[in-house]
């Protein structure tokens, strides 16, 4: 039989998200698969430096937005905040990953 040789592999996907338990999952599901085959896989943690600046957007977001929404909106994220869903945790118990945020992509 053939010996499979173990390769270092870095899995770029979408890794910020505090609500979306599927991104979560997919990449720990596809993390361990790789490591079960026998490979070393590890998550990059990609930020682009473009993503983060987006303040003229949101200021003419709120411009067409009704206040009562905006209150709407608020609220949830403080619900959302009230159900400590872990994410945090759970990235760093379960997910091989750099320690440091790579903002460009070369």
């Amino acid at each position: 039989m053939k010996e499979i040789k173990k390769m270092r592999i870095g899995i770029m996907t979408y890794w910020k998200s505090e609500s979306n338990y599927g991104q979560l999952l997919q990449c720990y599901a596809l993390q361990k698969y790789l490591c079960d085959a026998g490979h070393d896989a590890y998550l990059i943690r990609y930020h682009s430096v473009a993503d983060s600046i987006k303040v003229p957007f949101f200021a003419s977001f709120f411009k067409m937005i009704n206040p009562i929404k905006i209150l709407r909106f608020l609220c949830y994220k403080m619900s959302v905040k009230k159900r400590q869903r872990r994410f945090y945790e759970f990235r760093k118990t379960y997910i091989n990953q750099r320690k440091y945020i790579i903002h460009t992509p070369n």
